[in-house]
């Protein structure tokens, strides 16, 4: 089980250990004042945004035709947006929940909602 969980989410940690290095060696060639290095790293940054972004909108754009006979597609616009930004949320919160996902699974930790205690709202009579 725990060999799925790091298999399922290996792109998170790779997405972010990535970002971490193209952080560092962009301050690192700034620093030497290499900076057709820091050309080639942001074009080679572009190029694969780009191909994901290509994959990502016809994913979209054919589940937005066979969705409720074309009446979504007028949010086709947006696409691009929704995926650049769930996918980056998506990977904090794998990156950020993994440790305490890890005990759960090896019983050390706790995998039980615990409801927030529930008050009466006071409703006005008109």
């Amino acid at each position: 089980m725990l060999l799925l969980l790091l298999f399922l989410h290996s792109w998170s940690f790779f997405f972010w250990l990535s970002s971490a290095l193209f952080v560092f060696y962009l301050i690192y060639y700034g620093a030497t004042g290499n900076y057709e290095r820091i050309y080639h790293m942001f074009t080679m940054a572009f190029l694969f945004v780009c191909f994901e972004m290509i994959a990502g909108v016809m994913q979209l754009f054919t589940s937005l035709l066979a969705d409720d006979n074309r009446s979504k597609l007028k949010y086709f616009r947006f696409a691009p947006f929704y995926m650049l930004f769930y996918w980056m949320i998506n990977a904090i919160t794998i990156v950020t929940t993994f440790i305490p996902a890890v005990k759960t699974i090896l019983c050390y930790g706790s995998g039980v909602w615990v409801s927030p205690e529930r008050t009466a709202k006071k409703t006005e009579e008109s």
